[in-house]
């Protein structure tokens, strides 16, 4: 693995500010400098990127003791990245990893996406991310051909740590040296050919048992011979006579085929003087049946004058008789239509009286006291219409209310997500506080040893930031006090405004849907009244002119 370039942000004593690092060129490289500036964290920056662990310390056991991700984020910062660009087996590949902690400390998100160059530019990438974290740490261990302790043992010697590899158990020397080696190489070449040694195997005891099958075919061909040398004299001896046989039955093929041509022929005519027989049976039955109806036809002609004058006058008689049916059906039809107009009449001037006396009483009882409401209708709507103006009125008062009784409770929240970062960070403050007081006078960037001027400077710093944050505190706690007894007067109004608006709105709306209906059934009956008047009049001409049709 080569490094080619490294971009950090809010990585440890780096902020977001930092140019990019780019080794591309560099084969030696020494980084110098004082205690704290970010020597070591460049290197934690590349085996965070790569592995996500960094200022890690392993055990002789396999274990690995490395910082907390919220050590390693800047302080004042939630959020960090690294981004590196390394080689590996002619190939470049692009890793960014990225750590994000909430303001209460907890909800802590990382994300890894690992990149392959598409380009000989170097500037163009396509992921290649597998779906989870671990899954994309594993790939890029695979690309590597190491993991993280691989690398501290072997290319990274931490400051401290130049033994780590001699004072490891006999196991892990062992899986570093075959790891670094590749020795899982050989071990493949040893599977593979351990495969190949049994497909062979198998192979060349499938081929001996085939050699025996054969053999044993081979050793009965004398046999196999013999048989043959039989059969061939046995069918030289039966050709002639085969030849023989074949002539007989072709001739008594044909002399068949002449036959069964005879038989049909002989049926046919068999068909024929049968339908002949049948023809002349039925020719005789016609002759006589003529005969008869012929002696028939004369001695009806014989009668033709006498028949024709019985015949005029059944003629004449039929004539007459239709005449009188249809007289006497007309009458009879007469009669009726005379009947049932009479009931008509009596009926439809029964109705006509009692549609008269019905649209009286109507109009007097119903149509004409609701039609004369409409005046008092219309002034009763311009009263509500007031009313109306009233209840907008009181509408925007109470969202004017609503508007300050949410903001005052922004307002309150605002300051008590404050109060819990400032509890925080004077807990924070305290505790590296304490910790200074207990002797443990070590940078808490590059785990260093300070001196006397170096813990004097931390403790004034941390008495500064905790004196600020609980003056802070306190201010926030007063302000919020005061706006809550604020809130609580406020919600208190609030609810009594909306009790009354609602109150008075339900009792509007009912009045403006009675209202409503009024009018409608107002304008309704003046509607039917007019009609109902037109119906009366037409009733009343109708009952004088005795027009009941």
């Amino acid at each position: 693995m080569i490094p080619l370039r490294l971009s950090v942000k809010n990585f440890m004593c780096y902020r977001d500010d930092v140019p990019p690092l780019h080794f591309e060129g560099i084969h030696v490289a020494c980084l110098c400098g004082d205690n704290g500036h970010g020597k070591t964290a460049l290197l934690d920056a590349i085996t965070w990127a790569l592995w996500g662990i960094a200022r890690a310390t392993p055990t002789g056991t396999g274990t690995i003791n490395a910082l907390r991700m919220s050590d390693l984020v800047h302080m004042g910062q939630t959020d960090m990245g690294v981004e590196l660009d390394f080689t590996a087996g002619d190939q470049r590949y692009r890793v960014i990893r990225r750590h994000t902690v909430s303001t209460r400390g907890s909800n802590s998100r990382t994300t890894l996406e690992l990149q392959i160059a598409t380009g000989d530019d170097g500037d163009s990438f396509r992921s290649i991310s597998r779906n989870t974290v671990r899954e994309t740490n594993a790939r890029i261990s695979e690309i590597l051909n190491m993991d993280f302790k691989t690398f501290v043992n072997t290319a990274y010697l931490a400051q401290g740590q130049a033994d780590l590899f001699t004072t490891s158990t006999p196991t892990e020397r062992k899986r570093c040296l075959a790891e670094v080696l590749d020795l899982s190489y050989y071990q493949r070449l040893s599977e593979d050919a351990n495969a190949h040694s049994r497909r062979i195997q198998t192979e060349i005891q499938q081929a001996l048992t085939a050699i025996n099958l054969h053999s044993e075919d081979t050793a009965r061909r004398p046999d196999y011979e013999k048989r043959l040398t039989e059969v061939n004299v046995y069918i030289e001896g039966a050709t002639p006579q085969a030849e023989v046989k074949r002539k007989q039955v072709e001739t008594l093929r044909q002399e068949v085929q002449r036959l069964q041509a005879l038989e049909s022929d002989f049926a046919a005519l068999r068909r024929r003087a049968k339908s002949a027989e049948a023809d002349a049976v039925r020719l005789q039955r016609q002759a006589s049946a003529d005969e008869k109806r012929v002696s028939a036809y004369e001695a009806t002609i014989a009668e033709v004058p006498q028949t024709l004058a019985g015949y005029q006058a059944l003629q004449s008689a039929h004539a007459e008789l239709e005449r009188l049916d249809t007289a006497l059906s007309e009458k009879s039809r007469l009669d009726k239509r005379h009947a049932a107009l009479s009931q008509s009449i009596a009926r439809q001037e029964e109705r006509l009286a009692s549609t008269h006396k019905t649209l009286q009483q109507r109009i007097s009882a119903e149509l004409e006291p609701r039609a004369n409401l409409l005046p008092e209708i219309k002034e009763q709507q311009a009263e509500l219409q007031q009313r109306h103006a009233v209840i907008s009125q009181q509408t925007a008062s109470i969202e004017r209310q609503r508007a300050d009784t949410d903001s005052i409770s922004t307002r309150i929240q605002v300051l008590e997500q404050d109060n819990e970062r400032l509890l925080e960070q004077m807990q924070d403050t305290r505790r590296k506080f304490d910790m200074l007081e207990q002797g443990e006078a070590t940078c808490p960037l590059c785990n260093q040893q300070l001196g006397a001027d170096g813990q004097q400077h931390l403790r004034a710093e941390y008495r500064r930031i905790g004196v600020e944050s609980r003056a802070s505190y306190k201010e926030n706690r007063a302000h919020i006090d005061t706006l809550t007894r604020e809130h609580k007067t406020a919600t208190h109004t609030l609810t009594s405004m909306e009790v009354k608006h609602q109150s008075e709105g339900r009792t509007l709306a009912a009045a403006e849907v009675n209202l409503a209906r009024d009018e409608h059934e107002s304008l309704r009956a003046r509607d039917d009244l007019r009609q109902a008047s037109q119906a009366l009049a037409e009733a009343e001409r109708a009952l004088c002119d005795k027009a009941f049709a």
